[in-house]
């Protein structure tokens, strides 16, 4: 057998063809829905910051020092009444004005972000209601414990400042009215 007889077309060589063609198109319609993806991301995002610019005052940097949205340390620049401050390990502060509730998790959306790969994309909320805030656990796996004590997926308890551990990830939290 020859080369020439060897790269003679063969069902092997159609089929790697057919195999590659595939894998091109896919590999280009991955890349067309990420973008779409991501513009729709960037999109959202746009609006997001659109609404917290909306509530600063003319003046007030809508980012932190280390650059993270939405963890205002200027809260008294708002008109908000209440406020939540979470103290990291590095010893990062994030103040994070409060109307009704805020919600914590390893998504970009949440009010609170935490990223962490033990921390859900929706983790946990925190309430305000009659005068009392209250912790909200959304089904987390790796669990949400507030001064040791572990709150049930899936159910609320009153919370005070304290030490707030979401996964392996761990906060103090300072309520303020």
């Amino acid at each position: 057998m020859s080369f020439a007889d060897f790269m003679k077309p063969g069902p092997v060589f159609i089929t790697s063809g057919i195999l590659l063609a595939i894998a091109v198109v896919s590999f280009v319609f991955f890349i067309v829905i990420n973008k779409k993806r991501r513009e729709h991301n960037d999109k959202i995002d746009r609006e997001l910051k659109a609404m917290a610019q909306s509530q600063l005052k003319p003046g007030v940097s809508e980012t932190t020092d280390s650059g993270s949205n939405f963890a205002f340390d200027k809260t008294e620049d708002f008109n908000y009444p209440r406020r939540v401050m979470f103290m990291a390990a590095s010893g990062e502060c994030y103040d994070i004005p409060m109307l009704e509730t805020i919600t914590i998790g390893n998504n970009p959306r949440c009010d609170f972000y935490v990223n962490n790969s033990t921390v859900a994309d929706l983790h946990c909320k925190i309430i305000y209601s009659d005068g009392k805030y209250i912790l909200q656990d959304m089904g987390s796996e790796a669990g949400t414990c507030i001064d040791g004590a572990r709150v049930e997926p899936g159910s609320v308890t009153d919370l005070t400042s304290g030490l707030l551990q979401l996964g392996k990830a761990n906060f103090f939290l300072t309520l303020d009215n």
